[in-house]
């Protein structure tokens, strides 16, 4: 598949968050647990080719905080879950939901300031 058939597809926003979300998670599963500026902008990179975007890496680490707090959740070794471990699952299903929340508006601020970045260049190279 080369580039040109790739990219009509990414400029679909639920599929861009779709990837966003996927690689994101896999690499707050299986990348390191203190991860440096370095692997956030190969991520971004990384991201970047994928949606056909520019994909901010400062953006990223606030995804990657998240989307590991709910790991941690799901496998109960997370601070809320030794508070409510006694509580009702109404309780859990809250906190679930909160954190699901902030992974959504997560990823859609690294979709947003993607394309507000890559506008502003075109609006930039256009005024020149």
């Amino acid at each position: 598949m080369t580039n040109s058939q790739i990219t009509p597809l990414m400029f679909d926003r639920s599929m861009a968050t779709q990837v966003v979300r996927y690689v994101t998670g896999t690499f707050a599963a299986e990348g390191p647990k203190d991860y440096t500026e370095d692997e956030l902008q190969t991520l971004a990179r990384k991201l970047s080719f994928m949606t056909d975007s520019d994909v901010q890496w400062t953006a990223l680490d606030h995804l990657v905080t998240t989307i590991r707090e709910l790991d941690e959740l799901d496998r109960g070794n997370h601070d809320m879950h030794e508070c409510w471990r006694d509580g009702t699952v109404d309780n859990t299903l809250w906190v679930l939901d909160n954190i699901e929340g902030r992974i959504s508006e997560s990823v859609d601020y690294v979709l947003m300031t993607a394309r507000f970045q890559a506008r502003y260049a075109d609006l930039h190279l256009a005024a020149a």
